[in-house]
């Protein structure tokens, strides 16, 4: 009798552990994945209401939910205003380290998947055609059926190259896909055609796509007036504001580490400049170097694509906050 009455006590002690284990388990889960994420306690004391109220099973989930880590945004910001400690540094840490966990969410390579065969390129894809010992030139994608139809190649926004020299030619075609990252491969042109009464040229498919650089960082469109800055003086100028008017130009689209500007006249490519504008109107400042240009003889305007090397974390948080407000077919949550 008296050891029946311990196994029943056992037994139940057993479940009375087991159930408490289930109901703390979410919750060492959640602690646990946010200490390994960079989270202080204090913080994510802060984010556990969120996530609790966002997936109650699961609330770890939050470090891997775009939604979730912005109603984290949201609420950090939402307080910091409160309590007017928007520009401390323990604010700005606790925001870059959200900001950091999100773009690792958008860029996640699960989720984001690449191609393998050029008949899975968009129509309007931009195009980048390298020709050995002639040149680079620019087109887009005009259909993309039994062949890959584009627009006869420029060069500089000029014609230089008529479309039956194309045909028979090896070429070395590269590519950012939206999204996701940057392409290259090798084709023939089998033919020069008239494609909606324009000229194009056909390329042969090809199922051996190199993707040749993962994006780094969340990018969104945009057009916003800004100055450009031939380099700086010092090191430390850098990332100063500075009072005078520089070249005008216009970011047509922003990220944490780089733009793509639009700004008259002929750039060079390697060139160090210092970009200034306003995001909800605070300035910000970002230093870098000119990756590329394409430059367009009739506009007599370059698109630059714009390397960010330094910029202060005040900066890069604004930056983040006006890219994740924008991205399409998103809702905007602060």
């Amino acid at each position: 009798m008296y050891t029946a009455v311990i196994i029943v006590a056992c037994i139940l002690i057993l479940i009375v552990l087991l159930r408490v284990i289930f109901l703390i388990s979410p919750c060492i889960s959640f602690f646990a994945k946010g200490f390994n994420a960079g989270f202080d306690f204090k913080e994510l004391r802060f984010l556990w209401p969120i996530s609790d109220a966002g997936n109650p099973d699961s609330p770890a989930d939050l470090f891997e939910s775009v939604a979730l880590l912005d109603k984290s945004v949201a609420a950090v910001l939402k307080k910091a205003e409160k309590d007017k400690t928007t520009n401390s540094q323990n604010v700005q840490s606790f925001l870059k380290r959200l900001y950091d966990c999100r773009t690792k969410v958008e860029l996640d390579p699960n989720a984001k998947n690449g191609i393998n065969d050029t008949r899975y390129i968009s129509k309007g894809q931009e195009l980048r055609i390298l020709v050995r010992g002639v040149g680079v030139f620019f087109a887009h994608v005009m259909q993309n059926g039994r062949q890959l139809i584009i627009s006869l190649p420029l060069e500089n926004g000029e014609l230089t190259v008529s479309g039956d020299k194309w045909v028979h030619k090896k070429i070395v075609v590269y590519f950012h896909r939206q999204d996701d990252a940057f392409y290259v491969f090798d084709t023939t042109v089998l033919r020069n055609l008239l494609f909606n009464g324009r000229n194009a040229l056909a390329l042969a498919h090809s199922s051996s796509l190199l993707r040749s650089q993962k994006r780094r960082s969340v990018r969104c469109k945009c057009r916003i007036p800004a100055w450009l800055f031939l380099g700086a003086k010092k090191p430390e100028d850098r990332v100063k504001l500075e009072p005078q008017a520089g070249f005008k130009c216009m970011l047509e689209d922003l990220s944490e580490d780089g733009s793509l500007i639009r700004i008259g006249g002929k750039a060079k490519a390697g060139m160090p400049i210092k970009l200034q504008f306003a995001l909800d109107d605070k300035r910000v400042v970002m230093y870098g170097l000119v990756k590329s240009v394409s430059y367009d003889k009739k506009t007599e305007e370059s698109r630059i694509h714009f390397q960010c090397t330094e910029t202060t974390p005040w900066f890069k948080n604004i930056i983040l906050a006006y890219v994740y407000k924008n991205l399409p077919e998103k809702e905007a949550l602060f």
